[in-house]
């Protein structure tokens, strides 16, 4: 069964504008959409534990007034399984309070922000809203963070470091070292 794509169903597509008024007020319009995955759980599993949120997310590469590019995720609270076309009032007792304690990225980029880093990429915006009575989980959360893209190479992806390990020993001995000495700014 396809994925059902929330975010670009209900609130976002290229050319739309993003207000945001954290860390500071600018705005950014969506070039592209990189990807969209649906994480969506069953009311069973989160009672179980086995999920805390039943949600989507969303990449883009944006931009800001001046052309600088960015790339932004939202995250958004979906319905659970099967109940996607369950009326408004029914979907919206799903909404829950908590959004960036679901959200490890969140928590990360803003602690980041906080702690002035210089080797982490740059918080640009953040803002965090609640779903309108016409969006897949009335009063479900919506979470925007827009970031710097950082030069350099990916050393993983979603299946691992897998570009890292292809690296000559001593290429991956510098980085090691790099890294373990800027994570002590962090």
């Amino acid at each position: 069964m396809p994925q059902i794509e929330f975010i670009n169903r209900f609130i976002l597509s290229a050319g739309a504008i993003v207000k945001f008024y954290e860390p500071k007020e600018i705005n950014f319009r969506i070039v592209t959409k990189i990807k969209e995955d649906n994480y969506q759980a069953t009311q069973e599993e989160i009672a179980e534990g086995f999920a805390q949120s039943s949600y989507c997310a969303a990449k883009y590469l944006c931009e800001d007034e001046s052309s600088n590019r960015a790339l932004m995720r939202v995250y958004m609270q979906v319905p659970w399984i099967n109940t996607e076309s369950y009326p408004p009032e029914e979907r919206q007792k799903q909404a829950t309070a908590e959004s960036e304690e679901v959200h490890m990225e969140v928590v990360a980029l803003r602690a980041f922000w906080k702690k002035s880093s210089s080797i982490t990429p740059a918080l640009l915006g953040f803002k965090e809203g609640r779903q309108t009575a016409s969006m897949p989980v009335p009063n479900g959360y919506i979470i925007y963070l827009v970031w710097a893209e950082v030069p350099g190479v990916h050393l993983g992806d979603s299946m691992g470091p897998t570009n890292f390990w292809k690296l000559p020993d001593d290429e991956k001995e510098l980085i090691h070292k790099t890294f373990l000495r800027e994570l002590q700014q962090v």
